[in-house]
């Protein structure tokens, strides 16, 4: 059971990164681990069409040029053609590969280093996304690495040493911005789990927890409530996701209250100036 809970927030956890720190934390996995996520997830060929994946790649290169030392702004142009070269020639790649790729490059984990002369071109982009597709090829075969692996063959301290880094990282963007991009409810359960938080049956407990139960119910009630509808149909979907909201048992209202309750826990654990989460 245990196993089951664990494989069903990792199949959360696996999913293509849709914000450069998801790809960033993807990008810490172990090799096997992160060799199974890249399989696993949409390629570029598959994303390329989605309304927010050009501003996400976009981003992408942004960060990785800044990384790379390179000063020069990026003409239109040449954002015209890299584009066009990794959506049409490198389609076959994740977004978390692009991103891996320079990560190595960086690190001097490719045998020779290519020299970008502060032109960050497709000619530069190539080159190093060459050497990222014949070192995976290496990788996988020193890891016996087989296309047929799927998330169920990740051993169970894999998935847990996953969630953790995932976890890790959102603390220490709090610590940071003392905000979460994006909380994920199922950091909450993985915390529980791990009796990070602490959730029982006493009476103690079920107060502190019904508290933000009613937060969570007050604060998207008050959004919800809000929003304007610009259609008949818009307008029905708003009433139902308010009666929803009403419901003492709305899926929606406890997610909201698991995200309130992972922020507490963050800024309880910065204000006891803790570093490290496990």
């Amino acid at each position: 059971m245990q196993e089951d809970k664990l494989s069903k927030q990792l199949e959360k956890t696996l999913r293509a990164g849709n914000d450069v720190f998801e790809i960033e934390t993807i990008c810490q996995f172990e090799k096997k681990a992160f060799f199974t996520h890249v399989y696993n997830v949409q390629k570029i060929k598959e994303r390329k069409y989605q309304s927010n994946f050009t501003q996400l790649l976009k981003e992408v290169l942004v960060k990785i040029s800044v990384l790379a030392g390179i000063r020069n702004q990026i003409d239109e142009v040449t954002k015209i053609d890299i584009f066009k070269m990794l959506k049409y020639h490198y389609d076959n790649l994740a977004i978390e590969e692009i991103y891996k790729a320079f990560e190595l490059e960086r690190f001097g984990v490719f045998a020779n280093k290519t020299e970008h002369y502060q032109l960050f071109d497709s000619n530069y982009i190539s080159d190093v996304l060459k050497k990222y597709v014949d070192w995976k090829i290496q990788q996988k075969k020193i890891l016996n690495f087989q296309t047929v692996v799927k998330l169920s063959e990740i051993t169970e301290l894999e998935k847990i040493n996953i969630l953790k880094n995932q976890i890790q990282n959102r603390y220490e963007e709090f610590l940071k911005t003392n905000n979460v991009a994006e909380k994920k409810d199922h950091f909450f359960d993985f915390l529980v789990e791990q009796n990070k938080i602490v959730v029982n049956n006493s009476q103690k407990n079920k107060d502190w927890f019904s508290v933000r139960y009613k937060v969570s119910q007050d604060l998207l009630f008050e959004e919800y409530n809000s929003k304007k509808s610009i259609s008949k149909d818009e307008n029905i979907k708003i009433k139902n996701i308010l009666n929803l909201i009403q419901n003492k048992n709305s899926d929606v209202v406890l997610i909201k209250a698991k995200e309130i309750i992972l922020l507490e826990f963050f800024e309880k654990q910065a204000n006891n100036w803790i570093t490290n989460i496990f």
